[in-house]
C-alpha cells in the first residue's frame, strides 16, 4: 500500500482575491526600505497598522497572522524578501510556506494572492509549492486534508495551475514508492505499481519476468538479480499522446529495490537506507504517470530495469565476466557497482527496440557525485550539450538543480580490462567516480541524444524545509515532467 498523499484542487482566478469571509487569505508582499511602499492588502486596517508600525517587514518567508474585523476570517502575510534578489524558487517556497501554515491552522481550503508582477511561471511554481506543502503529516497529524487552493493574480490559467499541481503529484508518487519498505517493494511489486499506470489513457505496460529477461538477452540485469530470491523484472511502459506522430522521449530509471552491495557487501551504516536505490525508477514513473494524466501531446517510454542486489551462493562475483544486451562484456570488479549494469541493458534495449528521439536516465548511481556536488544539485552528463542545456533549464524551472559534469576520454580509459570489453568500475585511485560511471553508460549508447542524471546526493533528505520532510525527496520527477511538458509545447517558458 503506497503512502496516500491527497492532492488538493488548485484553481486560478484572474485579478485580486475578494476580501470576503474565506477561512484563510494568504498575501505575498515584497520587502521595501520604506514600510509605506509595501503593497498593502487594502482596506484591512489591522494589517495596515502592523506594516506601518514595522511589525511586518516582508523579510523572506516572514509571516504574521491577522484576524480582521471585516473581510477574511484570517489574513496571513508572507514576506517575499528583497525584490532585487528574488528568483523563481522564492515563489515555490512561498507557496509551500502558505500551505504548511494552512495545515497548522487546520483549514480545509485557502486563497493565495500573488503580487501584481507575477507571471504564468510564478503561478506554476506557487501551485507546485503549495501542493508540496500540504504533505506535512508529522507536524499536524490530526489536521484535515486541504481540499482546495484558489490562486489569484494578473496572469495565468487553470491549465498552468494544473501543471504546477501535476509537478507536485509526480513528486508525491515518486516519494511514495521510495518510502515503501524493501520487503514490500520488491522488483515484482515495483512492476505491479507500473502496471497500475496502464489505466491512464494512452498507456500500455509490458513486464518481463526473470525467464523473459534471459530470453530477451538482458544478461547484465539478470546477473545483478541472481543473488536474490526476489527475481528481477524489466518494465516497458509506453504513452502516446500524439497518435504516433510526435517525438519519442525514453526515460530509463534504475530500479534497485534494495542494495546490500552483493558480495562486495556494504557496511551496516551504508546499507540502512538502501531501499532508496530505486529512486531513479520512482522519478521516471512519477513523471510518466503525471504526463499521461495531463494528456501531454508527446510520446514517452518509461524503461525500468529492476533487481535486488543481494549476497548468496547464487550471486554474481567480483572477477566474473558478464555479457550485456548490447553484446559488450563486463568484468565485475565490484558487485556494489550494480546500477550501471542494469542501466546499460536498459539503455541499449531502449535505443535498439524503440528508436527514441532522446533518452534520459535517472539513477542513484555514485557517492562520488554527492561528494562533488553535495546535497544541492544532481550530476548531469550528456553526449549533446544543447540537449543538456534544455534539461538544466527544466531543473531550474522545477526547483531540482543539476550541474553538467564532463565525459572526457580520460575517464573512459579508467574502464580498460584485460579480460573483457570493460570493467564496471575505474582502476582506482584516480577519483572522478561519477564521470567514470557515466562513461561506462555512454558505451551503451550509439547516436541518440542522451543524458544521464546521477541523483545519488538528492534522492534522500536528512533535514526538513518548506518543500521536503525528512526521507525520500522524489527528486527528478518534477524535472522530467517539466522537460516533457516543455518538449510537448505545454510548458510555461
Amino acid at each position: 500500500m503506497l503512502a496516500n498523499f491527497p492532492i488538493p484542487k488548485v484553481t486560478f482566478q484572474s485579478g485580486d482575491a475578494p476580501l470576503d469571509r474565506t477561512p484563510l487569505l494568504v498575501w505575498g508582499l515584497a520587502k521595501s526600505p520604506d514600510p509605506e511602499r509595501i503593497a498593502l492588502p487594502g482596506k484591512i486596517p489591522e494589517a495596515d497598522r502592523l506594516i506601518a508600525g514595522g511589525d511586518f517587514r516582508a523579510e523572506n518567508l516572514e509571516t504574521i497572522l491577522v484576524y480582521p474585523e471585516k473581510g477574511p476570517e484570517r489574513l496571513l502575510l508572507i514576506g517575499l524578501g528583497d525584490p532585487t534578489n528574488m528568483d523563481i524558487d522564492h515563489f515555490r517556497r512561498f507557496g509551500a510556506k502558505a500551505a504548511r501554515e494552512a495545515k497548522r491552522l487546520r483549514v480545509g481550503q485557502f486563497t493565495i494572492q500573488l503580487p501584481p508582477e507575477a507571471g504564468a511561471d510564478v503561478l506554476r511554481v506557487v501551485a507546485q509549492g503549495a501542493v508540496l506543502g500540504t504533505a506535512d503529516p508529522k507536524t499536524t497529524p490530526d489536521a484535515p486534508p486541504i481540499k482546495s487552493i484558489s490562486i489569484h493574480g494578473r496572469e495565468g490559467s487553470d491549465e498552468i495551475a494544473r501543471l504546477g499541481t501535476a509537478l507536485a503529484e509526480a513528486t508525491f508518487f515518486a516519494r511514495s514508492l521510495v518510502i515503501e519498505p524493501p520487503n514490500r517493494l520488491t522488483p515484482a511489486a515495483l512492476a505491479e505499481h507500473a502496471e497500475g499506470i496502464a489505466s491512464e489513457k494512452g498507456v500500455t505496460v509490458r513486464v518481463f519476468d526473470e525467464k523473459a529477461i534471459e530470453k530477451e538477452g538482458l544478461h547484465a540485469l539478470a546477473n545483478v538479480g541472481m543473488g536474490s530470491s526476489n527475481k528481477p523484472r524489466f518494465v516497458v511502459a509506453e504513452y502516446d499522446g500524439t497518435g504516433g506522430e510526435g517525438p519519442l522521449v525514453a526515460l530509463i530509471g534504475k530500479g534497485i529495490t534494495f542494495d546490500s552491495g552483493g558480495l562486495s557487501l556494504k557496511s551496516a551504516d551504508r546499507m540502512v537506507n538502501m531501499k532508496y536505490d530505486m529512486g531513479g525508477s520512482a522519478a521516471v514513473l512519477g513523471a510518466f504517470r503525471s504526463a499521461a494524466r495531463l494528456s501531454l501531446p508527446i510520446r514517452i517510454a518509461a524503461i525500468i530495469p529492476s533487481a535486488e542486489n543481494m549476497p548468496s551462493a547464487d550471486a554474481y562475483r567480483p572477477g566474473d565476466v558478464v555479457p550485456s544486451y548490447k553484446g559488450l562484456t563486463i568484468e565485475v570488479d565490484n558487485t556494489d557497482a550494480e546500477g550501471r549494469l542494469v542501466l546499460a541493458d536498459g539503455l541499449a534495449w531502449a535505443e535498439k527496440n524503440l528508436k527514441p528521439d532522446e533518452m534520459i536516465d535517472a539513477a542513484t548511481l555514485t557517492g562520488a557525485c554527492r561528494i562533488a556536488l553535495g546535497r544541492h544539485a544532481a550530476g548531469l552528463f550528456s553526449n549533446d550539450d544543447a540537449f543538456a542545456a534544455r534539461i538544466r533549464q527544466a531543473g531550474h524551472l522545477s526547483g531540482e538543480l543539476v550541474w553538467q559534469l564532463p565525459l572526457w576520454n580520460q575517464y573512459d580509459r579508467e574502464l580498460e580490462s584485460d579480460v573483457a570489453d570493460m570493467k564496471n568500475v575505474g582502476r582506482g585511485g584516480a577519483g572522478g567516480g561519477a564521470s567514470v560511471a557515466a562513461s561506462f553508460l555512454y558505451r551503451f549508447v550509439d547516436q541518440t541524444p542522451w543524458a544521464h542524471l546521477d541523483i545519488a546526493g538528492m534522492a534522500w533528505n536528512n533535514s526538513k524545509n518548506e518543500l521536503f520532510n525528512r526521507g525520500p525527496t522524489g527528486f527528478g520527477a518534477g524535472l522530467l515532467l517539466t522537460y516533457l511538458a516543455e518538449r510537448s509545447g505545454r510548458g510555461t517558458s
